[in-house]
């Protein structure tokens, strides 16, 4: 199976040690904010791609849920699917992500 690197996924992303600064504008995710991500699996030239990914899709999807439903946006849904099992051992997990978009200028459409 071809591995990934979360720059595959990320072009510029670099995983910070506490005391480093931040290299150039961005946005900042704490490592512990993920966490089922290690340092290893983050690291940006031998961590996991996937892993990352994984990871950042968990903390939006339980990060939205735990928003009191009537709060939640209109214009955008994260939804965790139904497990579906691929072997004795392992299933697959599916998050899906919507937003409407404005026709046009294909960003997201206010919510008002």
């Amino acid at each position: 199976m071809p591995a990934i690197q979360p720059t595959d996924l990320f072009p510029g992303y670099d995983l910070l040690d506490a005391t480093d600064p931040a290299p150039s504008q961005g946005i900042f995710i704490p490592l512990a904010d993920l966490s089922g991500l290690t340092a290893a699996e983050a690291d940006a030239a031998t961590g996991d791609g996937r892993k990352v990914a994984y990871e950042v899709l968990r903390k939006v999807e339980s990060s939205f849920t735990a928003i009191p439903t009537a709060d939640r946006p209109t214009r955008m849904n994260v939804t965790l699917g139904t497990p579906t099992g691929v072997n004795a051992n392992i299933v697959r997990r599916s998050y899906t992500l919507t937003f409407d978009v404005s026709i046009g200028a294909t960003d997201m459409a206010d919510e008002a």
